[in-house]
């Protein structure tokens, strides 16, 4: 007889589950339990906790990770340029690796072969996204990506295996879109403006805040929710009355939202301390991050 699979969260430290005794000390001290998933450390990896940074992966990307009130992902930061921390940060997810199959991949299946636009590293598009546009836009679906093969140029055939299988026929001639993981890559648009980048300003959105400086290249825990410090824009935000709601300013500072402005910014969360004492410390916010559940 099959045995079932259970699937489930690492967890680390200790859990009240409303046992008596309680097994949380009469002190109350002992540190909250921390909940990994999916999947927790690679072969091969170590811990890493929350204000940790390392040079080598040691969980899958994406990778959720939630203690006390505060939650996170797992993420490679940008190879070249630091995080900041306390200022949004955005993943660098595009649409140009778009094509069309070589060969129609039937429905039940789990790869497809893919004409590539550009040069393409294994595995990059690995927990990404493949979007597939069915004949006249009819319908699409999105399937989570396990994998790909490499693609040494623009033109050449590499294939793509998804986690669920295609639900109708993958037809030549289809548009099939590829989406990085939006935690594979990380940028700080704040550091981009000082380096005088200025590609995308204005045209990102952002998925975290880091607690503290990311060294370029590393990988690190990005907060998504959850009290959180962040950079304030004006430096007073919060201490005018009725200012709570919290928004992203276009470098990843938090600001209050002007509803007579023409731009609609990205909602971050909203502010936690009341504010009659006037601003809080060195232009530096207690936010409740709101950017994902």
């Amino acid at each position: 007889m099959r045995r079932n699979t259970l699937y489930a969260p690492r967890v680390r430290g200790d859990l009240d589950l409303g046992l008596e005794p309680s097994r949380i000390d009469a002190g109350g001290d002992k540190r909250w339990a921390q909940i990994t998933a999916p999947g927790g450390i690679l072969p091969g990896g170590t811990a890493q906790g929350p204000l940790e940074l390392s040079v080598t992966q040691n969980y899958r990307i994406g990778t959720k990770l939630e203690i006390d009130d505060r939650k996170y992902r797992y993420c490679g930061a940008d190879a070249t340029r630091i995080l900041r921390a306390g200022y949004g940060a955005y993943p660098m997810v595009d649409y140009e690796e778009t094509g069309v199959p070589t060969a129609q991949a039937d429905a039940g299946a789990f790869v497809i072969h893919l004409t590539a636009v550009a040069a393409i590293d294994v595995d990059e598009y690995a927990e990404g996204n493949l979007v597939i546009s069915y004949a006249g836009g009819a319908f699409s679906t999105r399937h989570k990506i396990k994998s790909n093969t490499v693609a040494a140029a623009p033109g050449a055939d590499f294939t793509v295996t998804v986690y669920d299988a295609f639900v109708a026929d993958v037809t030549v001639g289809l548009t099939v879109t590829l989406y990085h993981s939006p935690w594979r890559e990380i940028h700080c648009m704040r550091q981009e403006v000082i380096d005088l980048i200025v590609a995308r300003w204005q045209y990102v959105s952002f998925v975290g805040v880091p607690n503290r400086q990311i060294t370029a290249g590393n990988y690190f825990w990005l907060q998504y929710s959850g009290p959180c410090p962040c950079i304030l824009s004006g430096g007073n935000e919060g201490a005018i009355i009725n200012d709570r709601d919290m928004y992203f300013d276009t470098n990843g500072a938090v600001v209050h939202q002007s509803y007579a402005a023409a731009d609609h910014y990205q909602r971050s969360g909203y502010m936690v301390p009341h504010g009659e004492g006037g601003n809080q410390p060195d232009g530096i916010g207690e936010i409740f991050l709101q950017l994902g559940g």
